[in-house]
């Protein structure tokens, strides 16, 4: 039973592997034109410079008598 389903599934897998190659064979290559390179673009600053808050100074009370 077991050689039986491994010759199947060895059978279907030959069948759907062995023409997925003809497209590539069938399609025409598409040139490649050179081109100029980009200019470069500005680079996007996600967390911008801000002004950090300065702690302000804890008042302390004097102990209680």
């Amino acid at each position: 039973m077991t050689f039986k389903r491994l010759s199947i599934f060895i059978l279907l897998m030959g069948c759907f592997t062995g023409c997925s190659g003809m497209n590539d064979l069938l399609t025409t290559p598409t040139p490649i034109t050179m081109t100029e390179t980009p200019p470069p673009t500005s680079t996007r600053i996600w967390f911008p410079p801000s002004a950090t808050p300065t702690p302000q100074s804890v008042s302390t009370k004097a102990p209680t008598p």
